[in-house]
């Protein structure tokens, strides 16, 4: 039978260097030395340079592995950006000189839909086998923490490589600015980085058609805001107070609408609950706008629909963010009018 790896919680027992330092025979020879009678003094004085020296090593490895995080601010694998500024933008965890991992995101990485990334491990694939990896990412201006990645376990390497070299993921993050990536294995942070994600454009999305069989049947089209094949809802066509047909219905402040939403994508991606979020044009401040426990069924080619009734505080242009299971699917841009 095959040996199974070690549990990650065994590996934080081990030294932190690649090659002992400090090895348990040192600890008993200097144990023994201070059990020892004095001897003459050019001989105390001899043997005393080096054993201070080692104890100086020792005292200072416990020092460094007992600090809190709030000093480090890494957890137990501090960088020397944490010795300057945590939120130094930095694609690599460095642990004693040894590069842990390094993140190369899409070059195009930007806040709102989802982007993806490739992870390079440099440890062999035994330190992973078995082993759940996760991915919480922190958002430097409002503290907001997202479950970029949930636990995910390793069960074989890279396609063509000895271990984890080319670890892909693919998920969003709902703000622009500067984001800390922190990697967990068996929930212990393994490294984190730090990197910059671009502001979203903020022009309104554009609609599509969407055709449908009506009652009667004859081929007609909804008019849905948002992207064709990921999320929308429908806006239109509609008839106003003065019975006029209208593509697109205007979205008031302060009053709740009825919105159907479509959605597209795998039974995985879209089991769970779905939630809309909003964040106004110049604010960092999210709000939740609707949420249900389950998506509906499929309809008009859509794989999943909600009805939902949706709310805005005030005029202005708004993002919505369609999440299913605390995962951004998509986001989408409109304008909210005045209700008066």
């Amino acid at each position: 039978m095959k040996e199974q790896p070690p549990q990650w919680s065994e590996a934080f027992n081990s030294s932190p260097f690649m090659k002992p330092r400090f090895t348990e025979q040192m600890k008993q020879d200097i144990m023994n030395k201070t059990k020892q009678r004095p001897q003459a003094k050019e001989q105390r004085s001899f043997l005393w340079i080096p054993a201070m020296a080692i104890l100086v090593v020792v005292s200072a490895i416990i020092v460094f592995v007992l600090l809190p995080k709030s000093v480090t601010e890494q957890g137990p694998y501090p960088t020397s950006a944490a010795l300057t500024d945590p939120w130094t933008a930095r694609m690599e965890y460095r642990l004693h000189n040894q590069t842990l991992f390094t993140i190369f995101p899409d070059p195009n990485l930007t806040a709102g839909k989802p982007f993806g990334y490739m992870i390079h491990f440099t440890a062999p694939f035994d330190t992973f086998a078995g082993n759940q990896i996760a991915i919480s990412a922190y958002h430097q201006e409002t503290g907001m923490r997202v479950i970029a990645l949930p636990p995910q376990t390793i069960t074989q390497p890279s396609s063509g490589y000895p271990g984890l070299e080319r670890f892909t993921t693919t998920f969003a993050l709902p703000l622009g600015g500067m984001w800390r990536y922190e990697v967990l294995v068996n929930n212990q942070l393994y490294g984190d980085v730090v990197l910059s994600v671009a502001e979203p454009s903020w022009m309104v999305t554009p609609t599509f058609e969407l055709p449908y069989i009506s009652g009667d049947g004859k081929n007609a089209s909804y008019i849905l805001v948002g992207e064709k094949g990921k999320a929308g809802f429908i806006v239109g066509p509609y008839l106003n107070e003065k019975g006029m047909k209208l593509d697109q219905q205007p979205i008031l402040a302060g009053k709740g609408s009825k919105y159907m939403w479509h959605l597209w994508g795998s039974e995985q991606e879209l089991e769970g609950e779905f939630k809309v979020m909003a964040v106004k044009q110049g604010s960092t401040e999210l709000i939740q706008v609707f949420s249900t426990s389950q998506l509906g069924g499929g309809l008009n080619g859509a794989d999943r629909t909600a009805v939902s009734s949706m709310s805005f505080p005030e005029p202005g242009r708004w993002r919505l963010m369609a999440y299913v299971n605390d995962r951004l699917l998509n986001s989408i841009v409109v304008d909210v009018v005045s209700n008066s």
